[in-house]
């Protein structure tokens, strides 16, 4: 189960159990996740990189607390981690977000070669549709968070990895607050997979290719 799917069925879940995540702190929406009334000693072992988060009863206050700090705006998927993950790491729940300002904004997707083939074919305009087990889609905010992504991770999974740039609405934006995702420069949207096609509609122009990685160690070539 994804921290996110978690999140969204605590109902019926009593107040004192506590959630186990991986890559904590930086949990994301898709990271595994589950409950346990005890330390989980063997889950523990087999992942190093998972621990404790916050209790169910932390959680439910989390999210019931941005809610109210953001009157008139539904609390999506990714919020609900947001504020879990917020509460988890500095012990209080973050302001509300700031607006966006401008007309525009320039943002960046590290793709494979799959993905970009789709890309391709719809006149460099949409970003495809996600798999199903794939519930957000995250575009960053800067050029290096995007080429890091690119390098350690496309390259790896592909053989190459590419860096696109695009332009989207900021009325298109204003639902998603910037999230940070293990560290200050690694700032990233999170977009639920069934809003992608409203998200795309927001772009600006073209989706364009800035970068190439390829090779080991990655190198870019353009």
């Amino acid at each position: 189960m994804t921290l996110v799917e978690l999140l969204a069925n605590l109902d019926g879940l009593d107040d004192g159990l506590v959630i186990f995540a991986a890559v904590v702190p930086y949990a994301r929406p898709d990271t595994p996740a589950l409950v346990s009334a005890e330390p989980l000693d063997e889950q523990v072992g087999r992942e190093p990189r998972v621990g404790p988060l916050v209790s169910v009863g932390e959680a439910r206050r989390a999210i019931e607390a941005w809610a109210a700090a953001r009157p008139g705006t539904p609390v999506r998927p990714g919020d609900r981690v947001e504020a879990v993950r917020h509460l988890a790491v500095h012990g209080e729940l973050p302001a509300p977000a700031a607006p966006w300002t401008g007309d525009v904004v320039t943002l960046f997707r590290p793709t494979g070669p799959a993905e970009l083939a789709l890309i391709e074919a719809s006149g460099w305009r949409r970003f495809p549709p996600r798999l199903p087990e794939q519930p957000i889609f995250y575009p960053v905010l800067t050029e290096a968070y995007a080429a890091k992504i690119a390098r350690d991770w496309n390259v790896a999974a592909s053989g190459v990895g590419y860096v696109t740039r695009f332009e989207v609405a900021v009325s298109t934006l204003q639902p998603y607050p910037v999230q940070e995702a293990g560290g200050g420069d690694h700032l990233e949207l999170w977009v639920p997979a069934e809003e992608l096609e409203r998200f795309n509609d927001g772009i600006v122009g073209t989706i364009d290719v800035i970068g190439e990685y390829r090779g080991d160690p990655p190198r870019r070539v353009r």
